[in-house]
């Protein structure tokens, strides 16, 4: 039996609300999550075609001027530290929605760690020194250039949900998994 595998970004409202039931599901089907946060930061330019066309420029701006790399990397060095971070991913998705925290300010976030019950200097030290194996920073980059990062999405064992509003799906699978092959041939 593998865990859930939760692509998600701070930028997502729907991250958020849904973090918590996602948590509790896991929990109840003693699956792990693998976080895999990804950076959804968008050009300026709203010119260019792109996730930023049709926002107002006050939006465009909001969205393209928070940088959460280091927020993503203090995730990223605690999976590979081996510690389980789901009250740390939460607490940063909390304090970014409920408390307007600036993800990509250290204090900030290792106030969210101590928050989390956590030790947050390692994990800070990590992302900004891009040094762990594999480099904290270069693992936020390639996942936001995987071919589902686009989305929010949820994979559970193999099968993919996209969206919180699928929770129930989620929950459903890892009851009883969905028979069949997806796509079909």
């Amino acid at each position: 039996m593998t865990g859930l595998e939760y692509f998600y970004s701070a930028h997502l409202g729907y991250s958020y609300l849904g973090s918590a039931l996602f948590m509790e599901t896991s929990w109840a089907a003693n699956r792990p999550i693998t976080y895999r946060p990804i950076d959804l930061c968008w050009p300026r330019d709203g010119d260019n075609p792109g996730p930023t066309n049709g926002l107002t420029p006050a939006r465009r701006d909001y969205f393209s001027g928070h940088e959460i790399a280091l927020s993503n990397g203090m995730l990223i060095a605690g999976l590979l530290q081996g510690v389980n971070i789901d009250q740390l991913a939460h607490c940063q998705l909390q304090g970014y929605w409920r408390n307007d925290a600036d993800l990509a300010d250290g204090p900030t976030l290792a106030r969210l760690g101590a928050q989390a019950g956590i030790d947050p200097t390692p994990f800070l030290a990590a992302a900004r020194s891009g040094r762990s194996r594999p480099s904290t920073r270069k693992i936020p980059r390639r996942q936001s250039n995987a071919p589902y990062s686009a989305r929010l999405l949820n994979f559970v064992d193999g099968d993919m949900f996209y969206g919180q509003d699928h929770l129930e799906m989620v929950k459903r699978a890892l009851a009883r998994p969905f028979v069949g092959i997806w796509p079909p041939s």
